[in-house]
């Protein structure tokens, strides 16, 4: 019985440190390794690290192939890649023109389109048998007539329809507020939500230079606010495609929520050591 074979691609100079560990660790489990490098990252293996090509059964290859190694290796059965990020931006790009994009990303895309279309979906080249308003497009066109029906100053609290829009409690809770309350009480959401991270932007610049962590965790929350909102907002006036994560302190959701509590609680504990620096 032959076991199985793990091949390790290096494309940058020097490989990741860990590359021994992998090896290591995966001989221990019965797999033979097989690195795979660019000349570049083989030339800094056998220079300064010469045992790690000793720990593998067959030779460290190259992208021409040396005179040690033999004309055939054996057949990959796992694959790991060792990359510098610009060698993963590059991968990435390759991958755009060759990735086989799912359909529930499809969908969203020709809800984007046309809500109300009256296309068929076809999916793998096969009909599904529902168009796109009775399908993904149903969600969007709710949340748009709820909007519409709310106006400028809303229905009234609990004299809306929220229950007529799909997840009306999480992911477009916005449009069951401007239903309700109207879009004044929207809008005035979104400027509470704008003075919030303008808050936080301030207090970042106000920390002493040398806390250069404390202003990059600031500023970090401040864009985590700003790409929550601004893509579900987006999503419900159908102005972005959907997605399904929270607006902060709106939607339901306790993870989400424990984590935007978690933010705002560092937040106050470095207007709080402001405030003692400055004292």
């Amino acid at each position: 019985m032959t076991s199985a074979v793990l091949y390790v691609v290096c494309c940058a100079a020097p490989p990741a440190l860990s590359s021994e560990g992998l090896i290591v660790r995966a001989q221990a489990r019965g797999w033979d390794v097989c690195l795979i490098c660019t000349p570049t990252a083989a030339r800094w293996l056998q220079a300064d690290l010469p045992g790690l090509a000793n720990l593998t059964r067959h030779p460290v290859r190259s992208q021409y192939k040396l005179p040690e190694e033999p004309d055939l290796l054996p057949p990959a059965d796992a694959i790991i890649v060792e990359s510098p990020p610009l060698f993963d931006g590059f991968a990435g790009l390759a991958l755009s023109f060759v990735w086989h994009v799912p359909n529930v990303i499809r969908l969203r895309f020709l809800a984007y389109q046309d809500p109300w279309s009256k296309e068929m979906i076809v999916l793998d080249g096969q009909p599904t048998g529902m168009t796109v308003s009775e399908g993904p497009g149903y969600q969007i066109q709710q949340s748009i007539n709820s909007i519409v029906a709310g106006g400028l100053s809303g229905t009234g609290l609990g004299f809306g329809k929220p229950e007529y829009v799909p997840l009306a409690h999480s992911d477009f809770i916005f449009a069951a507020i401007v239903e309700e309350l109207g879009a004044v009480t929207g809008l005035a959401v979104l400027f509470l939500f704008i003075l919030l991270m303008l808050r936080i932007t301030r207090v970042a610049l106000l920390l002493p230079e040398g806390q250069v962590f404390e202003r990059l965790l600031l500023i970090g929350i401040c864009i985590h606010f700003f790409i929550q909102v601004f893509i579900m907002v987006s999503g419900t006036l159908n102005l972005l495609p959907l997605t399904g994560i929270t607006i902060p302190f709106l939607s339901l959701g306790g993870m989400a929520l424990l984590v935007n509590l978690v933010e705002i609680g560092m937040v106050l504990s470095a207007v709080q050591r402001l405030e003692s620096n400055t004292a």
